[in-house]
């Protein structure tokens, strides 16, 4: 919020490309993708037997938006992560069982990130943030940051949210939660805007709001009021 205050201009992203896909009727449903996420197989064999659905999903987000040699910094945002691994290892520690190394390492929030640079040989510098109902808010707000800091102009700058389906122990108490989705966006900066113009607010959560202004054809974020919106 400060970042807002602080500055005489409202600072401005250009969203370059964009993909997207559903789960509109949780778990277990069949996805709707929209635009450039490559399918499945387009991750190496040994790759994808390892990993759940929502690295699958990130690394399939990036695959699409990333171009061939280009360096990629990414920037994840989840509120709550790989929930399906998180519940298979606490029923493990709870019967005292040893949980899966490689389910374990793969449970971090930026499992998806590492996995992602490593198949693509990327060394660039990579987030994950979980945020609460701000998620998206700082997840965009890091994305800006890294772009206006950033020394390597040639440096693509993508950002993917994404919050899975939950299943199991957790779904009942996610059944008011709609943001099924996982959105990547490839990022440039844009020029700052130095009066407030008429735009769409993606709020707090901005998950489905953000994926409805892309599919409606807006293009350009902006900070306005403490909130990044679409115009």
């Amino acid at each position: 919020m400060a970042l807002a205050q602080a500055m005489p201009f409202l600072p401005a992203m250009k969203v370059m490309d964009w993909c997207a896909l559903e789960w509109r009727d949780g778990a277990g449903s069949a996805e709707a993708v929209e635009t450039n996420m490559v399918v499945e197989k387009s991750i190496p064999a040994g790759s994808r037997r390892r990993l759940g659905a929502f690295e699958r999903s990130v690394v399939r987000c990036v695959l699409g938006l990333a171009r061939d040699g280009d360096a990629c910094s990414l920037t994840l945002g989840s509120r709550y992560g790989n929930l399906t691994s998180a519940e298979t290892i606490l029923r493990s520690v709870g019967i005292a069982e040893a949980p899966s190394p490689t389910l374990f390492s793969h449970s971090v929030l930026n499992a998806g990130c590492g996995v992602t640079n490593q198949i693509r040989k990327d060394r660039s510098p990579h987030s994950a943030i979980s945020a609460g109902l701000m998620t998206a808010h700082c997840t965009l707000t890091d994305s800006w940051l890294q772009m206006s800091t950033d020394t390597d102009l040639k440096r693509t700058h993508l950002v993917v949210l994404i919050d899975t389906p939950a299943t199991g122990s957790y779904r009942e108490l996610m059944s008011k939660w709609e943001a099924n989705v996982c959105i990547g966006l490839r990022l440039e900066m844009a020029d700052a805007k130095n009066e407030s113009p008429v735009c769409h607010s993606l709020g707090c959560e901005g998950y489905l709001s953000l994926l409805s202004s892309l599919k409606s054809g807006l293009s350009e974020m902006v900070l306005r009021n403490s909130h990044w919106s679409m115009i």
